[in-house]
């Protein structure tokens, strides 16, 4: 598989030709195609390393966290498009879906991106709600010494990484250290920063 690589206020994201709209010779459609937000999709499995492994990430589990597959969705973020239950098992929205257990929801593509549909279209609620979108267009200087602008794509990252609540965090002590006031971020918020630099200028488009 070619690709190439993108180094965004330092995180290497890898991008595969087909990721980015490249036509394959042989004309196959990948899931993701025709999807909501594809660009945003393409960049959070760079992001989480899972683009550039066996079966485009799918069956990818991270031994630590035990995020699943090509988006790396956490139990929490599962259980938030009520895919699974408060006791970690799959419910009946994710049977809908033919997911009934996590090799099942590994080995079906096509399941895997309903699911992260739901949890954009969730996390962007989420986001309106607690108000992070007030701080769009603003510029903030993060915990590194970088600047960037608050965009919709970087909120999307931000929240599919460390959560809404996270990210609201972030973004009020970002505001609150521009008007001259310390505080701390923690790692959750710092990592929720970074995401918001790294995808500062990716399009965000449901279409």
């Amino acid at each position: 598989m070619n690709g190439y690589q993108q180094r965004r206020h330092g995180l290497l994201v890898d991008i595969a030709d087909h990721d980015r709209g490249t036509p394959t010779g042989s004309g196959e459609k990948m899931p993701w195609h025709g999807k909501p937000h594809v660009e945003i999709r393409m960049h959070i499995a760079g992001a989480e390393r899972s683009a550039d492994k066996a079966n485009d990430g799918y069956g990818e589990v991270n031994p630590t966290s035990g995020a699943l597959g090509r988006y790396q969705l956490k139990l929490i973020a599962l259980q938030d498009i009520e895919w699974k239950d408060t006791d970690g098992a799959w419910t009946d929205r994710a049977k809908m879906h033919g997911v009934d257990s996590d090799n099942a929801f590994l080995t079906k593509p096509a399941a895997q991106e309903d699911a992260m549909t739901a949890y954009i279209d969730r996390n962007d609620e989420q986001l309106r709600a607690n108000g992070s979108k007030t701080h769009l267009g603003r510029t903030y200087v993060g915990p590194n010494g970088k600047s960037f602008k608050v965009t919709e794509a970087g909120l999307a990252a931000a929240a599919h990484r460390e959560g809404a609540r996270a990210t609201k965090l972030a973004l009020d002590k970002l505001k609150a250290i521009a008007a001259g006031n310390r505080r701390a971020f923690t790692k959750p918020e710092g990592r929720a920063i970074r995401r918001m630099q790294t995808f500062e200028d990716v399009r965000y488009a449901r279409s």
